[in-house]
């Protein structure tokens, strides 16, 4: 099981709020990865922090990272509601690649797991309806992210493929998107683990770790 105990709240959101986290990894149900569970690697990062980096609409790690992906147009809404089941969706142009064009997709994403200080778990349902054989499935992603001390952080990520229909292809379909997939985490968690090993020296609030203009806000 993943390590931690739930601890971790004092260098986050919660310390901030003048409170201390009183919810540990033990009360939480953390969700399992799904079918290809492509990306579990520790990061020095609070678990806060991390989840701020991620999922700020102005998040300076995702823009990096997609630009370095060749990720284009992405456009994200504002959360929705708070805790468990806030929500938002999310709108870019995936990269070519050797077997297909550059492509349009959304996710819409929802917290499954809401716990400052000690995890949390976001769900993703990305649709690609213009990939080949794309109106007959769904990507189904998996992201959680748990404490494992006050600066470092466990980060899994997971995905499996949502049919509403079985076409005659599914097999290469199937055989394609795990090939596909496991390169892409792959290239994303060396990304994200370079990144914030460069950007993040023993940080663990999360304004510092990924507001777009923390280096206006030191000057």
């Amino acid at each position: 099981g993943a390590a931690g105990d739930g601890q971790a709240g004092e260098g986050g959101e919660g310390a901030r709020e003048g409170a201390v986290a009183t919810v540990t990894l033990a009360d939480l149900d953390i969700p399992e990865p799904l079918e290809w569970a492509w990306t579990d690697m520790e990061l020095p990062i609070g678990v806060d922090a991390l989840n701020d980096a991620i999922s700020r609409g102005d998040s300076r790690l995702l823009a990096e990272m997609n630009a370095h992906r060749k990720v284009t147009n992405f456009e994200a809404t504002e959360w929705t509601g708070t805790g468990v089941g806030r929500t938002r969706e999310v709108r870019y142009v995936m990269a070519k690649t050797a077997m297909v064009k550059a492509t349009p997709a959304s996710e819409v994403q929802r917290y499954s797991v809401w716990a400052p200080g000690v995890a949390y778990a976001v769900e993703r349902l990305q649709s690609a309806p213009k990939l080949p054989y794309g109106s007959t499935f769904q990507s189904q992603l998996r992201d959680v992210i748990v404490a494992t001390s006050p600066t470092t952080t466990r980060m899994r990520s997971s995905i499996q493929l949502v049919w509403s229909s079985s076409p005659l292809a599914k097999s290469m379909i199937v055989n394609g998107a795990r090939k596909g997939s496991k390169e892409a985490f792959g290239e994303m968690a060396a990304f994200i683990h370079d990144w914030i090993a460069k950007n993040i020296p023993q940080q663990t609030h999360g304004a510092a770790a990924s507001a777009s203009a923390a280096a206006a806000d030191d000057d």
